[in-house]
């Protein structure tokens, strides 16, 4: 048991060291940027999230049904988030992304707990407890907002699961309280949530390969200017939607992802508004 436990931090500690070396060295020379080590600040919240993926590892190596391990895990989680210790992973150097490495390990972590938690909540409703199911996908709903909006490979990730965890509240919709439902609705505002997908583009923007590349497209270009000088208020909110829907799978993965992630929490919004 021990032996297991001090491999998979060890795996999670020497990934993490070896994401930033490489990012580091990786990008030495490219231009126009001038990218920056890691700091310590960026490097100690990247390991805060060291326990919670290890909680969860454990949790699927063992029984992902087991209520004491999940209970474990997702009180990590939210207690993580909650303190604050648990923050959004924003990269800092060009390809420092959550598409591999250390930030990809957990999303895949949180991606593994939120089907757990799907699956524990189904069991709970055929046995009968649906007040118990619906407590379960509420704390779901909280884990959720990890590392949402790292980068926009994350939101698109974040929407996904969102949507399954909303989906399954609606089926229990009867069971939430007045409070419960009001923390639903902000957590599915779709203002801010433009706002926040707005500045994950800015920052998809600011570590794209260079502004020759941005020049010729005129999507980004618009999306830059727009997200660079408008106040956040409706209608800035209804032109970054307009944007993100234009976008067709044919453009970078960054927009496509972009436009995922709107979809999905839209998505989300209407259900909850209609609970």
């Amino acid at each position: 048991m021990r032996m297991s436990r001090f491999f998979v931090e060890a795996i999670f500690i020497l990934t993490l060291s070896f994401l930033t070396i490489v990012s580091y060295f990786a990008n030495r020379e490219s231009e126009p940027y001038k990218p920056r080590e890691l700091d310590a600040k960026a490097v100690a919240a990247l390991t805060m999230y060291i326990e919670p993926v290890r909680k969860v590892r454990i949790l699927a190596a063992k029984d992902s049904s087991d209520p004491k391990l999940l209970k474990d895990a997702v009180d990590c989680w939210v207690q993580g988030l909650r303190s604050g210790q648990l923050t959004d992973l924003v990269g800092e150097l060009p390809g420092d992304t959550t598409v591999q490495g250390a930030k990809y390990q957990i999303l895949i972590a949180r991606a593994s707990l939120t089907r757990a938690i799907l699956a524990n909540s189904k069991a709970k409703i055929k046995l009968g407890e649906r007040r118990q199911a619906a407590e379960a996908l509420l704390r779901g709903l909280e884990i959720n907002q990890a590392m949402r909006f790292s980068d926009l490979r994350a939101a698109s990730a974040s929407s996904v699961e969102l949507l399954r965890i909303v989906q399954a509240l609606d089926s229990l919709k009867g069971e939430l309280r007045p409070e419960e439902k009001a923390s639903l609705t902000k957590a599915t505002d779709s203002n801010a949530f433009a706002v926040k997908l707005a500045s994950c583009v800015r920052s998809w923007l600011h570590l794209s390969s260079g502004p020759d590349q941005l020049e010729q497209a005129q999507t980004y270009t618009r999306m830059a200017r727009l997200i660079e000088s408008a106040p956040y208020d409706l209608h800035t909110t209804k032109e970054i939607s307009k944007l993100v829907q234009s976008t067709k799978v044919t453009d970078t993965p960054g927009l496509f992802d972009a436009r995922i992630a709107w979809r999905n929490f839209r998505e989300s919004s209407k259900l909850v508004t209609n609970m």
